[in-house]
């Protein structure tokens, strides 16, 4: 799993196999929080992020 970004304290992640992770996600992690985030509209698909950590894995997309 490959790190694509690392800003902040938020690590962003995104797993190659796509017949495993369907639909498209990033995995963003801190040290107390971690979340898949879609790829097409930016929201989270199930877990916990600080809002302001939102806003940031966000603007990735």
């Amino acid at each position: 799993m490959p790190t694509i970004s690392n800003f902040y304290g938020i690590i962003i992640i995104m797993y190659l196999r796509n017949k495993e992770h369907n639909p498209p996600h990033i995995h963003a992690i801190t040290q107390d929080y971690a979340a898949p985030f879609l790829i097409e509209t930016g929201d989270i698909m199930e877990g916990n992020f600080l809002e302001k950590q939102k806003c940031w894995s966000r603007n990735l997309f």
